[in-house]
């Protein structure tokens, strides 16, 4: 979704594999599986000698969703949509500014 940060996403996901020591194979099932909504018809609509990799698997998904346009955006609703709630002023504070910097990049 355009509320998620794909990179961040990314990163997290490959962590768990990781973590579960998941081969090529399991890696793409999972990924597979996780993806919901746009981004599961955009996978259902990748050529197959892309789906058989995870590499070009993970290239086509940051081809998509991390292009600096989609990016702006995604930083940009973010930064003016976060709220606090129930997170400590240090860490809302911390967030945002994560969250300016990446955009200030993007610019």
């Amino acid at each position: 979704m355009t509320t998620e940060n794909a990179t961040d996403w990314l990163h997290h996901f490959e962590n768990f594999c990781a973590y579960k020591g998941y081969d090529d194979a399991r890696i793409r099932a999972l990924f597979r599986v996780m993806l919901t909504e746009s981004a599961a018809v955009w996978y259902d609509s990748l050529a197959t000698a892309t789906t058989d990799s995870w590499e070009q698997t993970k290239d086509a998904f940051k081809t998509r969703y991390t292009t600096p346009e989609f990016m702006k955006y995604q930083h940009a609703n973010a930064l003016f949509n976060t709220k606090k709630g129930q997170t400590s002023v240090d860490d809302y504070c911390a967030k945002m500014q994560r969250l300016a910097e990446r955009l200030v990049l993007m610019i």
